[in-house]
């Protein structure tokens, strides 16, 4: 396992149990739709999902703090501070347990072959099972090296519920809020710290409709 992001992270959820309080941030005066980014050709081809283990939402509380960092870029590799400022404790514990999800993954898969390794309990669906297992652990694992955490831009449709899917293709990032309101909707900022392998090159924004 790679101790860095997850020693980062630490790191700041131990500055977030400082006492100082930081500088107010100053007001929002961005128009969300400026944030609108659609892919070339409306999607990215042989787009690879982001899993949701890697991905935190900003809280309101940190929203403007976040905004105003976006202002004039689309992505920002961050610092111990940063984070601190953006995320509660509670939510860099879980960024830590996403990067430690290779170990966990690799376990299961000991799980699995010894059970398809047993001449009793052996058959083709545990064997397979048990193979799948150890594909899974090892692209988690090839994952581990380089994760750091970025902000990057998204916006959803205002008060709308719905979650975000982020994929990747080469190194650019498409971020899309999925909800049940039509992309005419009144939108706002919801930008997202996500633990990827390389700062993206560029980020794509948008909204979209939940398949019925």
């Amino acid at each position: 396992m790679r101790l860095g992001t997850a020693r980062t992270l630490l790191a700041a959820a131990a500055l977030a149990g400082c006492t100082h309080h930081d500088p107010e941030p100053p007001p929002i005066t961005i128009d969300p739709v400026s944030w609108l980014a659609a892919p070339p050709g409306g999607s990215l081809a042989q787009c690879r999902p982001v899993q949701p283990t890697l991905v935190r939402e900003i809280p309101p509380r940190a929203l403007p703090y976040a905004v105003n960092m976006l202002a004039d870029q689309s992505s920002l590799t961050l610092s111990d501070l940063q984070m601190k400022r953006l995320l509660p404790a509670s939510d860099l514990d879980r960024l830590v347990e996403a990067e430690t999800s290779a170990i966990d993954a690799e376990d299961e898969a000991d799980r699995r072959q010894a059970i398809a390794e047993d001449p009793v309990l052996s058959t083709p669906a545990y064997r397979q099972a048990a193979a799948a297992q150890r594909l899974r652990g090892g692209e988690l694992r090839s994952q581990q090296a380089t994760l750091q955490p970025y902000l990057v831009r998204g916006v959803k449709a205002r008060d709308a519920a719905g979650g975000f899917a982020l994929c990747q293709a080469g190194g650019s990032l498409e971020v899309t809020h999925i909800s049940n309101l039509d992309t005419a909707s009144d939108l706002w900022f919801k930008p997202l710290i996500v633990l990827l392998p390389a700062p993206p090159t560029s980020v794509y924004v948008e909204t979209a409709p939940a398949k019925s």
